[in-house]
């Protein structure tokens, strides 16, 4: 079964261009703001918790009431980043001895948790919308690109 894809996107996707009555009008908005960092992230996770939240404010689509899952993107970058740090150090193959004394190669159990790792980010990035595919099926509207002069006497309160 697909997950419902937001009306949000449906609209970027121009869902409801021909069929506008088939917009959902009872799906709740969350409400725009960037959530608080948990305390408990390591250095990696925090680096990937603000890059998250700068390149979303920056499309526009972050909310606060997306931690959770900002939170474990955060966590499987951390230990991506970890198993990586891991498999230059050790390698992707580790020898090992059996109990008759016979050396074997194996395979770093660090591959397979980076393997895990990657999963769960691509997974995140498509539901926020990150990752170039993803992307390329949301178009924004409306946008235009401000003179920074312009946005400095705007901030100033001044015209110009």
């Amino acid at each position: 079964m697909n997950r419902p894809i937001p009306t949000k996107i449906q609209e970027a996707k121009g869902a409801y261009r021909k069929n506008p009555q088939r917009r959902r009008t009872n799906e709740p908005i969350a409400p725009a703001g960037r959530p608080d960092m948990p305390k408990n992230l390591k250095p990696h996770a925090k680096k990937a918790w603000t890059r998250t939240i700068q390149a979303m404010e920056t499309l526009g689509i972050l909310s606060s009431v997306d931690w959770a899952a900002l939170e474990v993107y955060a966590a499987a970058y951390q230990t991506f980043k970890e198993c990586q740090a891991s498999i230059e150090k050790r390698g992707t193959t580790l020898w090992s001895t059996n109990k008759n004394g016979e050396q074997y190669a194996a395979k770093n159990p660090d591959v397979t948790v980076m393997a895990e790792a990657v999963k769960t980010m691509f997974r995140s990035w498509a539901e926020f919308g990150l990752s170039p595919s993803a992307r390329t099926r949301l178009s924004v509207t409306g946008t235009k690109k401000q003179d920074p002069l312009d946005a400095l006497f705007e901030a100033r309160g001044q015209d110009n």
